[in-house]
């Protein structure tokens, strides 16, 4: 067991590093960077989105989606209609999920603010 002098020395030494740690957070504090100029705020956004013609800007608007995630569902979208001219690359919400980056959680997060319409 420890002897009460060396509590008290492992106490004070917690105390010391706690308060260093402390000093080094309020010194250097880490900014948020702000959203990029050209991406619309969700309040910006109108009712739903159609992933298969909404622009990046418009995507990352959406609550629940990231401007890398947007990018990457439009990067994905323009790939599909290079390798299949005249389909759709995502005919339902769940088809976002062959977009890497977005995975179950963020497409049931996403869910009401796609509208995809009927496929012609």
């Amino acid at each position: 067991m420890w002897t009460p002098s060396q509590r008290r020395t492992i106490a004070v030494l917690v105390l010391i590093a706690a308060g260093a740690l402390a000093l080094k957070l309020a010194s250097n504090p880490r900014p948020m960077p702000d959203p990029p100029p050209d991406a619309p705020r969700s309040a910006e956004v109108p009712g739903t989105v159609d992933p298969n013609t909404a622009d990046w800007p418009t995507l990352a608007a959406v609550p629940g989606l990231s401007v890398p995630q947007a990018k990457a569902i439009v990067a994905y979208r323009d790939d599909h209609a290079r390798s299949h001219p005249g389909e759709r690359a995502f005919r339902s919400v769940e088809d976002l999920d062959k977009v890497k980056g977005i995975g179950p959680a963020t497409i049931e997060a996403i869910r009401t603010y796609l509208a995809l319409p009927a496929q012609p």
